[in-house]
């Protein structure tokens, strides 16, 4: 099961950019309800935080609290309606919102905490921003864009290559974060 979950881990992580790219589409079309862009923008907006549930700094495991984050934010805006954007944007956010099982069993109770925590993210204060900030201000909607652009752009993944001793160090970094 680690091996089989780090190499989905991996694939989280090397799809980062496409994912984020994917959910910024969907934040950017007209037809995307307010609530699903709230969500939205609360996940893309953990990108940018300086300080994550799992340091960025550590190769490969810095990343994938990132990878959840978006997964479960775009599930989370998924679920509160995608209203009649295109099939194509809404099928990559749903497919993103539903492929988070693998994590639920690995973190037990402590997915539900962080489904929690990123219920919150739009709320969250990130750059002096929170994502009603960032929607109802056109100039703060722009910057966001430009600095999510450039996050996406500096991107570099890096593979987990440790598995037994990945798993530990991201289930004590959520677990400290998180079991609050």
């Amino acid at each position: 099961m680690s091996t089989e979950l780090v190499d989905l881990f991996n694939e989280w992580i090397s799809s980062l950019a496409e994912d984020a790219k994917t959910m910024r589409a969907a934040l950017e079309a007209k037809e995307t309800p307010k609530e699903a862009k709230r969500f939205l923008t609360g996940g893309l907006s953990y990108l940018m935080r300086k300080i994550d549930i799992v340091p960025d700094y550590l190769t490969g495991v810095g990343l994938v609290d990132d990878a959840a984050v978006l997964r479960i934010a775009a599930g989370l805006a998924a679920s509160s309606g995608l209203g009649d954007l295109d099939v194509e944007i809404s099928g990559k956010v749903e497919a993103l919102g539903s492929s988070t099982k693998h994590l639920e069993t690995y973190l037990g109770e402590l997915f539900g905490k962080l489904e929690e925590f990123v219920k919150k993210m739009p709320d969250e204060v990130v750059r002096a921003r929170t994502a009603d900030k960032i929607l109802d201000d056109k100039e703060a909607y722009q910057q966001f864009l430009r600095e999510l652009g450039d996050e996406i752009d500096s991107y570099a993944p890096q593979t987990i290559t440790e598995p037994d001793r990945a798993l530990r160090e991201l289930k004590s970094f959520f677990k400290a974060k998180l079991d609050k």
